[in-house]
């Protein structure tokens, strides 16, 4: 077995079937980029600078470019270091968490409910968390997906604090503006 197999700790059919690009090299660049664009969504929540929405949105651009050119890549390789269907939707995943930053930061100006709000600093540091698990974990998938799959508690503790932190916003809302959901 040859010393670039080895390497790729696929054993003797990565000689017989080399892959032709690092996906888990492409899967970190793009998470990296979704990371930065997380990272300035934050900031943005928090401090409500306009060049902070605009690095999300050019982030967000960047990170659609990078998932583009996995999903090119995956279409032409001949083989893939795991299940092309996997790593398609590791991507396609990043790339709806910016997506979904960009939706937020285009509907809070739609509705005129730009930052600073009450409760929009309380979302970043749930997110910063998730985000640095998702990292965490596409770092290791290539090397150690054990070590990967250690990640997931922080990703789903970051994702349960969104959530509660997102219902009691819309408690709060619901009790300030005397929405009475019930009588409609």
């Amino acid at each position: 077995m040859g010393d670039m197999a080895k390497d790729r700790g696929r054993g003797w059919v990565a000689g017989l079937f080399p892959a032709d690009h690092d996906f888990f090299a492409m899967l970190s660049d793009q998470c990296a980029v979704t990371r930065e664009g997380v990272e300035a969504f934050c900031d943005w929540l928090e401090r409500s600078e306009d060049a902070l929405g605009a690095a999300v949105l050019t982030k967000e651009h960047e990170a659609d470019t990078e998932h583009r050119e996995l999903e090119s890549v995956l279409v032409t390789a001949f083989s893939t270091p795991i299940d092309r269907g996997d790593l398609y939707d590791i991507s396609r995943q990043l790339d709806d968490v910016l997506d979904h930053v960009r939706d937020t930061i285009h509907e809070a100006a739609a509705l005129d409910v730009l930052p600073p709000q009450p409760n929009y600093a309380r979302f970043g540091p749930p997110m910063r968390k998730a985000m640095a698990g998702i990292a965490g974990a596409i770092a290791a998938l290539g090397k150690d997906p054990k070590a990967a799959g250690e990640q997931v508690p922080s990703i789903r503790e970051g994702t349960k604090q969104i959530r509660a932190i997102y219902y009691e916003c819309l408690h709060d809302i619901a009790h300030e503006t005397d929405v009475n959901l019930a009588a409609t």
